[in-house]
């Protein structure tokens, strides 16, 4: 994980045992690579408010995810946060 950590994870998912540590890593992992793919973006985002966007998505899905929570409003707010990091990407690329 680079943009989050394994500490930002449990605290969203208010887990505070360690027997769920690799399963969270590889879904917040798998969550952050999907984020990558889709947007165009790398790890090495500079800008802050782009990279506290970014955590606040990979966060949120892995919630979701997690406890199987998803509604329609919850994955249309996943989808905007998306379409404002592609656009930030397309603007940070040109």
């Amino acid at each position: 994980m680079n943009i989050v950590t394994l500490a930002d994870c449990k605290e969203r998912l208010s887990i505070d045992f360690d027997t769920k540590d690799n399963e969270i890593t590889l879904m917040a992992n798998s969550i952050e690579s999907y984020l990558f793919f889709a947007t165009g973006l790398d790890e090495n985002i500079a800008n802050e408010k782009t990279l506290n966007l970014a955590k606040e998505y990979i966060l949120f899905k892995l919630y979701l995810d997690y406890y199987n929570a998803h509604t329609q409003l919850d994955d249309m707010r996943l989808t905007a946060i998306l379409k404002q990091l592609q656009v930030v990407a397309l603007y940070e690329h040109s």
